[in-house]
């Protein structure tokens, strides 16, 4: 989380963290359910289409937003200090995991076509295209440096969230105005990152359990009607339904850490880039386990270790590091 300049470390916020975990637990459980699709061609089973639908309605949205709340804080830093911060924690793993998974895929024959030379003399061009699933790093990197430029030009969040609102409306009237894929990103996700940095006063009030727990039952319910009737569905997550799903996933995240439930969760969310970075490899090599050397066709025996092993295994790596002093597979900032 993004400290101000001359202040003290901010104390974390346990929410913050459960709502991270969360959504990471849904990016893994998404990436499982497509990866099957693609393998196996089972991914796409009529219930399992739905539980795709319902987890990509909204989890992207929650990362951007979470992301947002506390970006006016870095604002108090100099450029040179908040450029430094973005390298150390989005585009170093960025380009880091990019490589190493890019190689790994060529490695274990996933990218035929592709020889390990042809990744490695063509890496260069990440600089300015993202590929797989790290395109969620460069577009964080482009839209919390353009919060930050903007809003050291004292232009106000009313007028951010102005622009884009607008930037979102035109991307769905003229989808391919612009071909620039992380240009594609900026305009779908910068509204949720605006959103976040707006919303933080009223994000961070107590709400009573009882009046919690209406809401998130309420609003998982439109969302599963939603999805169920193919209402507000769209290819890039709609607004209105994603911030229902938002909102129902920060109620969810704040009722577990006020109540001190499934401790497991609040893990998962400050382990959240570790897991994201890292758990395609995990959940590939299981699925490729089950399938070719256990003979495992079953669907849901894929789906529950896949998810498993796409949690647990990145966690278990990021403990080792912290045993032996290294955490620079993830990050280059210190630990304050």
């Amino acid at each position: 989380m993004p400290q101000a300049a001359g202040h003290p470390p901010q104390q974390r916020i346990e929410w913050i963290d459960y709502a991270k975990g969360i959504g990471i637990f849904l990016v893994v459980l998404g990436h499982v359910l497509r990866g099957l699709g693609a393998s196996v061609g089972q991914g796409y089973q009529p219930e399992l289409r739905a539980m795709d639908q319902w987890i990509y309605a909204f989890h992207m949205p929650l990362f951007f937003l979470l992301s947002g709340l506390f970006a006016d804080r870095a604002v108090s830093k100099p450029p040179r200090r908040f450029l430094i911060d973005r390298f150390q924690k989005i585009l170093y793993p960025y380009f880091l995991w990019s490589a190493l998974v890019g190689a790994l895929r060529i490695l274990s024959g996933q990218n035929k076509g592709t020889t390990l030379l042809q990744f490695l003399t063509g890496f260069w061009t990440t600089i300015y295209y993202p590929i797989d699933i790290f395109w969620f790093l460069f577009a964080l990197f482009l839209i919390s440096t353009l919060f930050y430029g903007l809003r050291k030009l004292k232009v106000s969040l009313v007028l951010l969230l102005l622009v884009s609102s607008a930037l979102y409306g035109v991307s769905v009237i003229f989808p391919l105005w612009i071909s620039w894929d992380p240009g594609q990103r900026v305009q779908t996700y910068g509204l949720y990152f605006v959103l976040g940095a707006m919303a933080r006063a009223f994000l961070m009030a107590k709400r009573p359990p009882q009046a919690m727990g209406v809401d998130i039952m309420g609003s998982f319910l439109i969302l599963t009607l939603c999805v169920y009737y193919q209402v507000l569905v769209t290819p890039v997550p709609n607004p209105v339904l994603a911030l229902i799903g938002v909102y129902g996933c920060i109620l969810l995240a704040q009722l577990l850490a006020q109540q001190q439930w499934l401790p497991i969760v609040q893990q998962w969310g400050m382990a959240s880039l570790p897991i994201y970075v890292s758990h395609t490899i995990a959940t590939a090599t299981t699925r490729i386990i089950l399938e070719k050397g256990l003979q495992v066709s079953h669907l849901y025996v894929h789906v529950v270790l896949g998810v498993i092993a796409g949690l647990l295994l990145p966690m278990l790596l990021v403990k080792g590091l912290e045993r032996i002093g290294f955490p620079y597979l993830f990050t280059l900032a210190h630990k304050a």
